[in-house]
């Protein structure tokens, strides 16, 4: 397969300059298309898949991995977006990169309806809502005794949190991460899936439907609504203090 046709096959272009308008292409995307040749309709480059795909393939651990300390650097782009090819650790262009080769900066923002690499927010191929909370579905603590599972929130902390803040890491129905901002956790999301944590396993990252952060600010605005003489109560309680 040429490099135009590999080129010419993403559904969408990158944010930032308007005139670079070719992908960079990872090693793995090409592997995929490579190895699905009789696939039909347009393959997406960012989110790794065939539009309108049903068939589901196995796990396969990434043949690229992100090295800090090695991949970080200063590129000539002037892109507020961060490369997301060098978060999977497969990005070629080096310092020639049109995209900022760095992990998100502590609460940093970016516009308004975009994640950290520029993909529209919320549209089709995102892997489910978005969430500061990671969820590794393959480990269990029923299945973990309490030494090991000590040793892999140890693990799992260790190798998380080169990727921004974490505050929390859980075992319950499966290993969950909880970063302090968003932009870190969708950091993490494109650097960690398909990697692995212990050398037994591929990771199959999701986003966990429990958002503690949110659920309290909801119960909180709950409460204020139907019981607004115990807010106003514990207000004047707190403030006589």
């Amino acid at each position: 397969m040429s490099e135009e046709k590999l080129n010419g096959s993403s559904s969408l272009q990158k944010p930032g300059n308007a005139s670079a308008s070719v992908l960079q292409v990872s090693t793995n995307s090409k592997q995929v298309i490579d190895d699905n040749d009789n696939a039909t309709g347009v393959y997406n480059q960012w989110y790794q898949n065939w539009s309108g795909e049903t068939k589901k393939r196995g796990r396969v651990r990434s043949k690229t991995k992100l090295d800090l300390e090695k991949d970080t650097c200063e590129t000539l782009g002037k892109s507020k977006f961060i490369c997301l090819h060098f978060a999977r650790g497969s990005c070629k262009k080096g310092a020639n990169c049109p995209y900022l080769h760095r992990i998100p900066a502590a609460g940093e923002q970016f516009p308004l309806g975009k994640d950290c690499f520029g993909r529209l927010i919320n549209t089709d191929g995102m892997r489910g809502i978005r969430s500061p909370i990671l969820l590794l579905k393959d480990f269990k603590r029923t299945k973990t005794s309490a030494e090991r599972m000590k040793k892999l929130q140890k693990l799992a902390f260790n190798e998380f949190s080169k990727y921004g803040d974490v505050g929390e890491i859980n075992l319950s129905n499966g290993l969950s991460i909880e970063y302090k901002y968003q932009a870190n956790s969708d950091f993490a999301f494109e650097a960690m899936n398909n990697q692995t944590l212990t050398g037994r396993e591929t990771l199959k990252i999701a986003y966990s439907p429990e958002n503690k952060a949110l659920d309290d600010q909801i119960r909180a605005i709950v409460r204020r609504v139907l019981h607004p003489e115990k807010t106003q109560t514990e207000k004047n309680s707190i403030e006589s203090n």
